[in-house]
């Protein structure tokens, strides 16, 4: 059985934590190494924020102005097309907090 690459996907946000309600926050996920082919797929806990984005380059970005007040936890899941080749992986959880509207 040939070896599987693994893979490290890391998420930042812009902008960052706190915002106001409604605020447009770009989520990006970088995933290592770049040439694994694949898709994220954002979330808030367990629910998702979009359908997967295919990872180009290394990267992948989501966006949303539909976050609540209150604190969220934003993730990242790394879904290799080729799953005998490379691993999935999932980013930290990035804490974010959303205020009232301003």
């Amino acid at each position: 059985m040939p070896l599987r690459t693994f893979t490290i996907t890391s998420l930042s946000t812009s902008p960052t934590s706190p915002i106001a309600q409604g605020t447009r926050v770009t989520l990006t996920a970088t995933v290592k190494p770049a040439f694994a082919p694949g898709a994220v797929q954002f979330q808030d806990g367990t629910t998702r924020l979009g359908p997967p984005v295919v990872v180009a380059n290394g990267t992948a970005a989501g966006t949303t102005s539909r976050l609540l007040p209150g604190e969220h936890q934003l993730t990242a899941t790394f879904n290799p097309s080729d799953p005998s080749g490379f691993t999935t992986s999932s980013a930290r959880v990035v804490r974010f907090v959303v205020t009232g509207l301003s």
